[in-house]
């Protein structure tokens, strides 16, 4: 990861930590909201990315977006600023990690609920009571969708990761059943 990710991504964290959190929150659904738009739209990423259009060209595009958009005078700064800098193509990143640091500071804990269909509002209210008595009472759930699972769950927190999933599950029988073979040969 490039430094420059990390030192956008602590000025944007340094930032939002002195206003209240209702409007960090929104500040940083609106950076991933822009994240995808420019992720998503190929042609949009494209674009940014070619040295075909001047640094002025995508400048207006970006303003344009911005205004389409209503992002946040502070987001739209970093926006412009990676604009000029050729870098929006790290926009996602920095996000990301301001998103991190800044719950760590908050003292939030972050988990990720990997299934293989989305969890409804509901599953979540249903596995909060749990992940609160492991985790703590702040936390940021964020949920994914990955098909490859087949059934379960898997829990994601900085470094632990618990995995309950029907594909974990066949992973490790398959392994303790080729361990078994290589011992009866």
């Amino acid at each position: 990861m490039s430094h420059s990710i990390f030192r956008y991504a602590a000025a944007l964290c340094d930032t939002i930590a002195t206003i209240p959190p209702t409007e960090a929150a929104a500040i940083l659904s609106s950076g991933h909201a822009l994240s995808r738009l420019m992720e998503e739209d190929r042609e949009l990423s494209r674009f940014f990315a070619s040295p075909a259009f001047s640094v002025e060209e995508k400048d207006i595009m970006a303003r344009e977006i911005a205004r389409r958009s209503e992002i946040d005078p502070l987001l739209q700064n970093l926006f412009f600023t990676l604009v000029q800098q050729r870098r929006t193509a790290e926009l996602g990143a920095i996000i990301a990690m301001a998103e991190r640091r800044y719950h760590q500071r908050q003292g939030i804990v972050e988990i990720e609920l990997r299934t293989a269909d989305p969890l409804t509002d509901e599953d979540i209210a249903g596995l909060r009571p749990t992940l609160t008595r492991l985790f703590g009472e702040r936390l940021y759930i964020r949920r994914a969708v990955d098909p490859a699972l087949l059934g379960g769950i898997v829990v994601r927190t900085g470094t632990l990761l618990h995995d309950a999933s029907l594909a974990g599950q066949i992973r490790r029988l398959n392994t303790y059943l080729n361990k078994g073979e290589r011992h009866d040969a």
